[in-house]
């Protein structure tokens, strides 16, 4: 290490950090405090240097039965692979045998140890009874490695070779396995290397898919993916070209596992690589040589296609499977942990300096494990038929922080911060907006700990559709004091969602303040790409609304290039900001731009399909902007049969009787149907909406109202001026009472009764509707779109 000389505190404890040796002479500093200080600085550079050569020096050695890792006392080592090495080892805390796996020192150099910790997190998202569990992740000593079930079962592929399996027995793993698999893909999380190898027949729990260490989500790319990916046995026909593992390739190599336990043979064994990339791309030829019962053949002819967007998603084998099935199998609910606690502190230059006793240090991270291991280490994984109460475990986690007598003022404060964090990622709105306010209470709180509070309450305000309330806690954000970099991206932050409120508005005057304080700030903020996205994607929406549509699809496919430099290109954000752009142009109204719509949108529904799977509610969405496209395209046709084809899906993901299904699915149906001239079924269809959301929704007035006035349009459309003329009537007078005559719906309505009026006027009168067009202008703007629209249906009749 290099020799310096270094005057200020401040570059001593940046020296300390960087691992530099410090040489200063105190006999020429002539003040005892500051000599004092020195000394102390020295002593912590000593104790510094010291803890780091003790982690390299860990990190050289390999990890041996009898050594002590976090709370962990490693037995034997049971297993080892590409990623890591896995060994028995036993839990202190929960006093119980458990599995550990490692991350090995050399696969450090191409998968970052954070990554390696966050896919143990994602793992963890991953409850069911047919997954292996994760209880726990850490790095201690410079190593990486969670904890999990330790299983002592018999492995499926030694079951299949040595025995075989009976019907029953088939029946029942093969149902265990997809509802593992499914899970995982519920969670956005890949397997990447499914195998009976990978199977573990567990006493009491049946089947247990093992070994994510090929699981992906979100993580990047890695150049040389065939060496960090699954077997060859074990790998759909993409994965040989270097494409990374997706569901689709999941699906395939599910299918390869279940040939496997229906005929005790897996296809690929005992072959070498060319046999096995010449074998795959023909299998579902192959099948027609083996015994297999029809219903059999037909699911696993579909799931191994050698391509992958013919492969179907787990949701649809899930159902083959169970019409294939005598009886169902019983499952035990899933469970998603969907986030946890970060409780670890690092011991740098700067700790140590602040507290001036390493033994106080020690403290507080003992405390701080203390609280994980006795209350987030204690909820049970999955007890069978009952869901975990993890809100509960997190109350308890509040009181222990804001209790404990070790922990410093300014620990308690971020960790309540994250805590609070917790709770809204749980979608627990009203733990949210309490513990909040708890945190806000507390006395010394940071400006940017305030200013998280202030997001986190706009974020649950915002989820209520209450703009209003969310409006005054964006602005506190943007009015603090803070001028550091962190603060200055909080208030970016804050600022672009007083945007999105705006569009919500329509408040364009609103929009370019908004957008001249966020110039202001860019320059001085950390420009991080989530924050930069929001803003590009607000742009995106706004542009829109002026129907500039290219600016518009280039701000959104803007937002989807800072996405992907926070995920990947397949990540759900990244397809989603896309789709959106492609909607953009698909409803623009341009026939040119809708046809080109169209085809981005049939590229990007491929690839959500395979990324997310077909009941993600973004795919969806996408499905159902591209019928609207094929509508306003004059395909109406197309448009039915995509609606109709994802009918079952969107009443089995949000109910029949949802407002989602009422207001969007439903509406887009009625207006195919009405394109179609399919008459009948559209009124049909928009008599179904009314009857749902009077019954069901008797509160939602404004969409009732707003149903009611699409049938009044059809109905004119087809010549029904009469029963069009009477429901407007009625809508119009409901609005002006209940909703005020500047309401837009208000307004709306009584357009649309001017222009019935002047259809079926002996002698029409342009110049009230004129007037009544002179009178909205002033409520609303003259580039609102329901004026520009009022407009143009005046220059028509002219």
């Amino acid at each position: 290490m290099s020799k310096k000389k270094i005057l200020s505190k401040e570059q001593i404890i940046a020296a300390i950090d960087k691992g530099l040796t410090l040489e200063i002479d105190l006999a020429e500093i002539s003040d005892a405090a500051e000599r004092d200080e020195l000394e102390v600085l020295l002593e912590i550079a000593r104790v510094s240097a010291t803890i780091k050569k003790k982690q390299d020096d860990f990190m050289r050695g390999a990890i041996q039965p009898g050594d002590h890792w976090a709370h962990l006392v490693i037995k034997e080592k049971i297993g080892s692979g590409g990623f890591g090495q896995v060994f028995r080892a036993y839990d202190t805390v929960l006093q119980t045998e458990v599995a550990v796996k490692f991350l090995n020192p050399q696969t450090q150099l191409y998968i970052n140890v954070d990554d390696f910790l966050e896919e143990a997190r994602l793992m963890a998202t991953v409850r069911n009874p047919h997954v292996l569990a994760i209880h726990g992740a850490a790095t201690d000593k410079g190593v990486a490695g969670y904890w999990s079930d330790y299983l002592n079962g018999e492995v499926l592929f030694n079951r299949l070779r040595d025995e075989g399996l009976g019907n029953n027995e088939q029946l029942k793993i093969i149902t265990q396995l997809i509802q593992a698999v499914k899970a995982t893909h519920d969670n956005g999380i890949v397997h990447g290397d499914i195998k009976s190898l990978n199977v573990m027949l567990q006493p009491n729990r049946g089947a247990i898919l093992l070994d994510f260490g090929s699981s992906r989500s979100g993580l990047e790319e890695i150049e040389s993916s065939e060496t960090i990916q699954a077997s060859p046995i074990a790998m759909a026909p993409e994965q040989f070209t270097g494409q990374p593992s997706s569901q689709a390739s999941d699906i395939f190599t599910l299918g390869l596992l279940l040939v496997e336990i229906l005929t005790s043979q897996h296809l690929l064994i005992n072959k070498d690589m060319a046999g096995i990339k010449d074998l795959i791309n023909r299998l579902p030829e192959y099948l027609r040589t083996l015994s297999l019962k029809r219903e059999w053949r037909n699911l696993l002819t579909q799931m191994l296609q050698p391509d992958p967007d013919l492969r179907p998603s787990i949701g649809i084998v899930d159902k083959a499977v169970q019409h294939i099935q005598l009886k169902p199998v019983k499952r035990a609910k899933k469970i998603a942990l969907t986030t946890t606690i970060l409780l670890l502190l690092s011991v740098t230059a700067l700790s140590l300096y602040n507290n001036w006793s390493i033994r106080q240090v020690n403290q507080q991270k003992d405390a701080i494990n203390d609280i994980l291991f006795d209350i987030f280490l204690t909820v049970s994984p999955y007890p069978e038929g009952k869901n975990t109460k993890l809100v509960d475990a997190l109350k308890k986690a509040e009181l222990a922080i804001s209790n404990n007598q070790v922990l410093p003022s300014d620990g308690k404060h971020r960790l309540l911060v994250r805590l609070v964090g917790t709770f809204l990622s749980l979608s627990d709105l009203e733990s949210t907006l309490e513990y909040a306010d708890k945190v806000l209470q507390l006395e010394d709180l940071e400006i940017i700990d305030q200013m998280h509070m202030h997001d986190f309450k706009g974020r649950v305000y915002l989820h209520k559709r209450d703009l209003a309330q969310a409006q005054v806690y964006y602005q506190k954000i943007v009015d603090a004091e803070g001028k550091e970099i962190k603060e200055v991206d909080q208030k970016i932050n804050a600022l672009s969602y007083l945007y999105y409120i705006a569009l919500q508005q329509n408040d364009m005057e609103e929009i370019g303040l908004i957008q001249k304080q966020i110039d202001q700030l860019l320059p001085i903020s950390g420009k991080k790409p989530s924050v930069l996205s929001k803003i590009a994607y607000n742009q995106g929406l706004y542009y829109s609304r002026l129907n500039e549509y290219k600016k518009s699809a280039k701000s959104l496919h803007k937002a989807a290039d800072y996405q992907q430099q926070l995920h990947h290109s397949e990540h759900y954000t990244v397809l989603t900001y896309r789709s959106v752009a492609a909607q953009v142009f698909a409803t623009s109204g341009k026939e040119e731009l809708i046809q080109q719509g169209i085809q981005e949108l049939e590229a990007i529904i491929i690839r959500m399909n395979a990324s997310m799977g077909e009941k993600h509610s973004n795919t969806i969405a996408a499905y159902m902007n591209l019928a609207s496209a094929y509508n306003r395209s004059g395909e109406s046709g197309k448009a039915i049969e995509i609606l109709e084809k994802i009918q079952p899906i969107v009443h089995e993901k949000y109910g029949e009787n949802s407002i989602f299904v009422v207001k969007r699915f439903y509406q887009n149906l009625a207006s195919a149907y009405e394109q179609n001239k399919r008459l009948d079924d559209a009124l049909a269809m928009i008599n179904l909406q009314i009857q749902i959301l009077t019954e069901h929704h008797p509160d939602q007035l404004n969409t009732i109202l707003t149903t009611k006035l699409d049938l009044a349009k059809i109905q004119f459309n087809h010549q029904l001026l009469n029963e069009s003329k009477a429901l407007t009537l009625n809508v119009l007078n409901e609005a002006m009472t209940s909703l005020g005559e500047n309401h837009r719906l208000t307004l709306e309505a009584e357009q649309f009764l001017s222009i019935i009026d002047y259809e079926t006027s002996k002698q029409p009168d342009i110049k009230a509707m004129n007037e009544l067009l002179e009178k909205q202008t002033k409520i609303l703007s003259d580039n609102d779109p329901l004026i520009i629209e009022f407009r143009k249906k005046i220059k028509d009749r002219q």
